[in-house]
């Protein structure tokens, strides 16, 4: 169970987040960096909806005898991926189609927020998946 923590948090948390750190590099190299405008960017969202994706898979192909634990994670992931994939449409959509300045400390927590809990459903789906 260890085991497999740990190769979720290597493969899945630290590899799965380079594209997201090399982003936030790049931008901290600028005069004026602010991580709520870097957060508001949604980009975390993708990547916390791409572990809850891959955590849905290991339980869904996994069987397991726990069949409660792993029906509440893989519902938990559904659902936090769906938040993130809509919230990540939403700040698209009000930055790109409609041009105009949405709150970046409001988006900037409501990224952190949703990249944690997919952090930690997809944390304890893979724990609990066989």
């Amino acid at each position: 169970m260890l085991l497999r923590l740990l190769e979720w948090f290597l493969f899945g948390g630290v590899v799965g987040s380079v594209p997201l750190i090399a982003d936030g590099i790049t931008l901290a190299w600028q005069q004026s960096f602010e991580w709520s405008e870097f957060l508001a960017q949604g980009d975390a969202l993708l990547v916390g909806a791409v572990l809850c994706g891959a955590a849905i898979g290991k339980l869904v192909l996994s069987g397991g005898r726990y069949k409660a634990p792993q029906l509440i994670a893989t519902c938990s992931c559904v659902v936090v991926m769906a938040v993130s994939s809509w919230q990540y449409a939403v700040l698209r959509y009000i930055g790109d189609v409609l041009s105009t300045a949405y709150s970046p400390s409001v988006a900037g927590s409501t990224v952190v927020l949703l990249y944690l809990l997919a952090l930690g459903s997809s944390a304890v789906a893979v724990t609990i998946s066989e």
